[in-house]
């Protein structure tokens, strides 16, 4: 059923989000950009109304109240919007329109399936980080304090100031609505809301490509296959840096993560702070808010976007000066000068700047780079257009704010940490392989237009075919993967799904404190089971997840760590009545650990004798209760 409903919403709030920028900017003839502006205004909404309700810590039900209160105020303002300004004579047809904008929908596609191969960082729930961002939404309307919560255990939080998670909503609102329409959380963020932002991603490119070229007069129905450089982002990453394509900060986010708020904005971010104002003349108050709006919107998908706001919005305005008006290369001085001034007044981050600075260095001799940036500096001096030399200006901007010395010391800054600084740096690289491509895309029109869409469809079939090819050293046969992922329609191995429902029926609706493996292997893949045990389960505590995100203020298990967590790792690494003796006396005689959860059929004779007894098996799982004393 999640499958259908999924594609329904999917489909019903493109169509919203079209209309509601169509509305706002009073023209429906421009589908992609209107949609996108759409989605920006909508995301603003609900970001202001529920954020607050984060920091302030309050319960599910107000968060619910106000993101069904934006859908309703955004249907709403769309519909009065056609009707006062009669917005269907200025909108396309049905036939225009998916004849302009098909191949989006194809390249979503195509980066999801490529996504599907991806099995071994699915299956290890990228890295763990699924912890809190899918557990977030699955378990968020379970829980009575639910700003409070350490998802990834399920433990109420010792931290009671500012958290920064707080200020995004993408994982509230994501919450409401795989809570009201009873949507899988697992099908609806990892399959439908990864397509969705895969989406996204191609309609940004289609319109960032749109505004590069528009002094060109390029069919609009040839923009769209510019968002072709989503493929290139696409190769496994071992592969991708066994090749020595690229190394940049979480390479297999865009594979597997592309749902993470944080990882949408890393590929949309710089794009969309610049894309409609490539063109601009002036910079007015509207402008100033605008990009305000968008910055908002951005937060309140990942914090950590803030060193792409900064660095973007400098660029930008550099670029700008260096372009307009009278005597603009005396202005862009005048810019740089107060910019080193700035840096000079910052303190210096220099563990920032060997992160950076490595990044760099491994980087220096990447094909992908460097033929990027040959297209790019061929289409400023061979088509010599206003935008087409902006973006090249933001671009040598964006890594001179990075890399020379004074200058980044307002990246840093602006970073704080050194996986957001090189999180950011990701992004500046991910800019420059799309401007490339689209830089390309542009050469062939002007020089090849007869060709052009042939061209590109070759283009498109020798990069997927290359990223599918990626996956094979990691994660073999492709059809072999596909037709596994078959069989596991929830994105997650089957037996770990029931295994979670079983748990969340035996606690009965009480904290029930369960011990599983940290990882099982699963086909030759590790599957990280600690913390995803929980999607279905928001009444369990994951007691194997505490060294990874904490025990919170529950003082029964304050003192339990590394050494605790090892008692157990050992019996399952080395089975033997020692190993299970030592669990039992360090362990479970010292918490109140209510479940037991060891992979396999082979404990059975440890266990015998223990308080706890073999009460079912799930698959690859044996669940062992506290119970009586054997005798």
């Amino acid at each position: 059923m999640t499958y259908v409903l999924g594609a329904i919403l999917i489909a019903l709030f493109t169509v919203l989000f079209y209309a509601f920028g169509s509305a706002l900017r009073r023209d429906a003839s421009d589908v992609s950009g209107n949609f996108l502006i759409g989605y920006i205004a909508h995301s603003f909404l609900v970001a202001v109304f529920v954020i607050p309700m984060q920091l302030l810590r309050l319960s599910f039900t107000p968060v619910v109240i106000a993101v069904v209160g934006v859908a309703f105020l955004t249907i709403a303002a769309s519909i009065i919007g056609w009707y006062r300004h009669r917005l269907w004579r200025t909108a396309p047809s049905l036939i225009t329109a998916v004849k302009d904008h098909y191949f989006l929908v194809l390249i979503a596609l195509a980066l999801f399936l490529i996504f599907l191969l991806q099995t071994h960082i699915i299956w290890n729930n990228n890295h763990t980080d699924d912890g809190y961002y899918l557990l977030s939404v699955s378990n968020m309307p379970y829980e009575d304090d639910p700003y409070n919560v350490i998802f990834g255990t399920g433990f109420t939080a010792a931290n009671t100031g500012l958290n920064t998670y707080h200020l995004s909503s993408i994982q509230s609102e994501m919450a409401v609505y795989t809570y009201l329409f009873r949507l899988d959380p697992l099908i609806a963020m990892r399959g439908f809301l990864n397509i969705f932002h895969y989406f996204i991603a191609a309609v940004t490119v289609a319109v960032f490509g749109r505004q590069m070229a528009k002094q060109l007069n390029v069919p609009s129905t040839h923009v769209q296959y510019m968002a072709s450089a989503l493929l290139i982002l696409s190769f496994a990453y071992p592969t991708i840096e066994n090749w020595n394509l690229l190394r940049a900060q979480d390479l297999w986010q865009f594979n597997t993560a592309m749902w993470y708020g944080g990882t949408l904005v890393r590929v949309v971010g710089i794009l969309w702070l610049v894309s409609l104002y490539l063109s601009a003349r002036k910079i007015d108050f509207r402008v100033v808010a605008q990009v305000g709006v968008i910055s908002v919107v951005l937060i309140s998908k990942a914090v950590a976007v803030l060193p792409i706001i900064v660095l973007t919005v400098i660029a930008y305005l550099l670029a700008f000066f260096a372009t307009s008006g009278s005597r603009p290369w005396l202005r862009a001085s005048a810019f740089i000068v107060i910019l080193i001034g700035v840096g000079i007044a910052l303190a210096d981050r220099p563990e920032l700047s060997e992160v950076s600075a490595h990044l760099g260095v491994v980087n220096r001799t990447s094909p992908l780079l460097w033929i990027s940036a040959v297209f790019v500096t061929l289409a400023v001096f061979v088509l010599r257009k206003l935008e087409i030399t902006r973006f090249a200006i933001i671009l040598i901007t964006l890594f001179a704010l990075i890399h020379v010395p004074e200058l980044n010391d307002i990246f840093e800054n602006a970073s704080m940490i050194s996986f957001v600084a090189s999180r950011a740096q990701t992004a500046c690289y991910y800019a420059l392989i799309i401007a490339g491509f689209v830089s390309l895309s542009l050469l062939l029109f002007v020089y090849a237009r007869q060709s052009y869409v042939l061209v590109q469809f070759v283009l498109a079939a020798a990069i997927g075919a290359s990223s599918v090819a990626s996956t094979v050293p990691v994660n073999g046969n492709p059809v072999s993967t596909l037709s596994y992922m078959a069989d596991n329609p929830r994105i997650m191995p089957e037996d770990t799904v029931q295994l979670s429902k079983r748990l969340e029926e035996m606690s009965g609706g009480e904290p029930l404190n369960v011990m599983t493996p940290e990882w099982v292997e699963i086909k030759h893949r590790r599957h990280y089971v600690a913390t995803i045990v929980r999607v279905y389960a928001p009444h369990v505590r994951s007691i194997s997840a505490i060294p990874r995100f904490g025990s919170g203020t529950d003082p029964d298990f304050a003192s339990y760590g590394l050494d605790q967590q090892a008692a157990y790792d050992n019996v399952i690494r080395n089975p033997s009545e020692y190993q299970f003796d030592v669990l039992e006396r360090e362990v479970l005689d010292e918490y109140p650990i209510d479940v037991v959860v060891l992979p396999g059929d082979s404990f059975d004779e440890y266990v015998a004798g223990s308080e706890f007894e073999l009460t079912e098996r799930i698959g690859v799982y044996s669940i062992y209760v506290r119970g009586e004393p054997a005798t």
